[in-house]
């Protein structure tokens, strides 16, 4: 496939075990994480790899590191990379945060997508508060309350905003199903995306 975006979730192999990012809020996450040409994006619990391969369409000479722990998951993020034929997407079977030290030696990230954290949230935003020094932007998706009180608690210390300023968007997506003669909106589970940025005073 050519170089576009804005896929439909039935291009994707799915399963309904692993659940995958929606394609109006992939567009949301990609606007928000404004990646240029020769960004490197990890993306953290990269799941069925639908925001990656949507992602790495927009990099011409960058690359996107998907990082998925779960088996099944994996498996379906590599099908879907050979389905897509993209080149410059490097599936990652491993747990965040203890891969990324490996990993940063082949690309530091300039930008970061947080799908899922595995109960680690806050390890891996205090891993690029205090480890990773050439992340410029970060976009986190909260769809449980535990998730969404343990983003909070982080980034409203301190020394975290010292380094990065924030904004918390939630999104509510309805599509309309047709159900015998009627159109009924059937909505989908609200997200909160967290678009975080380093503030322009500590970008060396």
């Amino acid at each position: 496939m050519g170089k576009v975006f804005g896929f439909k979730d039935s291009d994707f192999e799915l399963l309904e075990n692993v659940p995958h990012t929606k394609q109006e809020v992939r567009a949301i996450i990609a606007h928000r994480l404004g990646l240029k040409e020769d960004s490197v994006l990890w993306d953290i619990g990269a799941g069925t790899g639908t925001v990656a391969i949507e992602c790495a369409n927009l990099i011409k000479k960058g690359f996107v590191y998907a990082i998925e722990r779960d088996k099944t998951a994996y498996e379906l993020l590599v099908r879907n990379i050979k389905k897509f034929n993209i080149s410059n997407i490097f599936p990652i079977h491993g747990e965040a945060p203890s891969v990324f030290e490996e990993l940063k030696k082949a690309k530091s990230p300039t930008h970061v997508f947080i799908g899922g954290s595995g109960k680690k949230t806050r390890e891996i935003l205090e891993y690029f508060k205090f480890k990773s020094k050439s992340v410029e932007k970060i976009v986190l998706t909260a769809v449980t309350f535990e998730t969404l009180s343990e983003v909070l608690s982080v980034i409203n210390e301190k020394n975290f905003q010292e380094l990065f300023e924030y904004e918390i968007i939630q999104v509510s997506i309805a599509k309309t199903k047709r159900l015998s003669s009627y159109s009924f909106l059937m909505a989908n589970n609200p997200i909160f995306l967290f678009d975080i940025s380093k503030k322009s005073k500590s970008l060396e």
